[in-house]
């Protein structure tokens, strides 16, 4: 009974072992073929690295006085003078001598405009790790326990935790 009991908790802890890499895996595969932000940015299918964050920044911050973030415009690294620039334009003007360097002028929907800077990149990538890597490694914790519930109940789950704070003995 003892080894059939050894066998089962080995084999639990090295599921979750095994489920925890697999979601690494499946994400940093996700992050390379941008698959991530293809299903949680509709918006960037033409472009999987612009991403939500840089669409809605150009569209309604370059396309918009009203509704301007300079502090946004800090962070992505446009200095005082683009800025200055920028807004001393008005959006009838708008031409493309008086946009943001790295931009175009685009007569389209934003969700098909070219228009992406290398110095976003980090802001969306700052998202995807505050946000969507937390959520989805702890949808991953809550299939896992759920997984171990079903196999062995409340009772097997809290001795299988305890048997792992305790150093896996018996």
């Amino acid at each position: 009974m003892g080894l059939e009991k050894g066998i089962s908790r080995i084999g639990t802890v090295s599921g979750v072992i095994f489920g925890i890499f697999f979601s690494l895996v499946v994400t940093a595969y996700s992050f390379e073929v941008g698959l991530f932000n293809y299903f949680f940015n509709q918006n960037s299918r033409q472009n999987p690295l612009a991403g939500l964050y840089v669409d809605n920044f150009v569209a309604d911050n370059f396309m918009d006085k009203t509704n301007f973030d300079y502090e946004g415009a800090k962070q992505a690294g446009y200095s005082d003078e683009e800025i200055n620039k920028y807004l001393a334009s008005t959006k009838e003007e708008k031409t493309e001598s008086n946009l943001p360097p790295g931009y175009e002028l685009v007569e389209d929907e934003p969700e098909n405009h070219p228009n992406f800077d290398n110095r976003s990149l980090q802001l969306q990538l700052t998202n995807i790790f505050s946000v969507y890597l937390p959520t989805f490694f702890i949808v991953i914790l809550v299939v896992l326990i759920s997984f171990i519930l079903g196999l062995y109940g409340v009772k097997g789950v809290a001795k299988t935790i305890n048997w792992v704070i305790n150093g896996f003995r018996e």
